[in-house]
């Protein structure tokens, strides 16, 4: 058993192959690996539970579609900084004159 995230996704002549990251590492668990199986079943990205007999998938369940633990931080990734601007009010003139009207 595996539970990781799909990292890539080919088709071959043994059918669609996995390569899987593992998440959980615990207790000497699959760190990661490649697995064949019949089917497409989930894409790039999605966080599954994978059972594996004999290198080949036997049943795949999904956790979390695009999974994204952690985004990786680079210069266009980062938001360009919010400036704000001092100064700029508008000022309202105080009136002359008030004239108030009782009919």
């Amino acid at each position: 058993m595996i539970k990781g995230v799909i990292v890539d996704l080919v088709y071959s002549e043994s059918g669609w192959c996995y390569t899987i990251n593992s998440t959980d590492t615990s207790n000497n668990k699959l760190k990661s690996g490649i697995f064949c199986g019949d089917s497409h079943e989930f894409s790039y990205g999605d966080l599954i539970y994978a059972t594996i007999v004999n290198n080949r998938i036997k049943k795949m369940l999904l956790i979390q579609k695009k999974y994204l633990p952690h985004k990786n931080l680079d210069s266009r990734s980062l938001k360009k900084p919010i400036i704000k601007r001092f100064g700029n009010k508008k000022i309202a003139e105080v009136p002359k004159t008030e004239q108030i009207r009782f009919d």
